[in-house]
């Protein structure tokens, strides 16, 4: 096959896209392994900091629920006030 295949086309189902790999079948086959785990890296870096960004938004959220508790304790309603 390498003897026979120059220019190689790849259909890549997985990012969906079509690529081109100029060379042999083995030069297309080492090429698309590496760039297949470059994009992986990638993601994998993309969704830790995807998570790091939703756990930082989490940790102010959690704040306003404390705040409503206090504003709806005893010692505010003895004051009269009242908060809805």
């Amino acid at each position: 096959m390498n003897n026979v295949c120059t220019h190689i086309y790849c259909l890549d189902a997985k990012f969906k896209c079509l690529r081109y790999y100029g060379g042999n079948y083995d030069t297309h086959m080492n090429t698309r392994k590496d760039q297949d785990a470059v994009r992986t890296a990638q993601y994998k870096t993309e969704q830790r900091k995807i998570a790091e960004i939703k756990d930082f938004i989490a940790s102010f959220s959690h704040g306003t629920v404390k705040i409503v508790r206090q504003a709806q304790s005893p010692n505010y309603a003895r004051l009269g006030l009242e908060f809805s």
